[in-house]
């Protein structure tokens, strides 16, 4: 993979970016699907052509390092509990992995299902997705949510539906599927407060 980093400061972007190369390689291997940052800033989690794969991140230099695939799953959205310690993934099914274990690939629970798509930590500490609604109508589109996303297996308390978003499910004018995503977040990478000070592409 090709990583850019680029530094922000309180006087703006550095337009030079630090550049890695790490993980699995080739152009195509990246061009859909999400990464996500761990909170503290030290790994960064992607799904990319089937496969999950976990990064180090270094907060201090901005290089990507140690890919190493964790699973092989179709999955789309993936994102970090609020402490870092579980790693969630979307694949039609929301997936919980434990990774303070030795092979986190090992401790997968499938916690509810889900509309295939992006999965997101919010700033109140939840984890949103786009509802299966497997119990509400299907005219217009849901938000689901992990209400304890640092509780291991179902104690996460998974939700289906818990808010209607106003979006009709489909696009009259093409019958096609609303956006995969989520508007973009800000993860902030410590634990003080204080400005943000890198961001990230891919």
């Amino acid at each position: 993979g090709h990583f850019l980093a680029y530094n922000i400061t309180s006087q703006g972007v550095n337009t030079t970016p630090v550049v890695s190369s790490a993980g699995f390689s080739g152009p195509a291997e990246y061009f859909s699907r999400t990464m996500s940052l761990r909170p503290n800033g030290h790994k960064i989690a992607i799904n990319a052509n089937n496969k999950l794969e976990l990064l180090n991140f270094d907060i201090t230099t901005g290089k990507v390092s140690n890919g190493k695939i964790m699973d092989n799953v179709p999955a789309y959205g993936v994102c970090f509990s609020p402490n870092g310690r579980y790693l969630y993934t979307n694949a039609g099914n929301v997936h919980q992995y434990d990774l303070r274990a030795c092979d986190p690939a090992a401790t997968k629970v499938n916690i509810g299902g889900a509309f295939f798509g992006d999965i997101r930590l919010a700033p109140n500490g939840k984890i949103y997705f786009r509802s299966a609604q497997l119990a509400v109508p299907t005219t217009y589109t849901y938000l689901g949510s992990i209400e304890h996303p640092d509780i291991g297996g179902t104690g996460c308390q998974f939700r289906d539906s818990i808010t209607a978003t106003g979006m009709p499910v489909t696009d009259p004018s093409s019958s096609a599927n609303f956006s995969l995503g989520f508007p973009n977040t800000v993860v902030r990478a410590t634990t003080e407060k204080g400005p943000m000070d890198r961001a990230y592409r891919d």
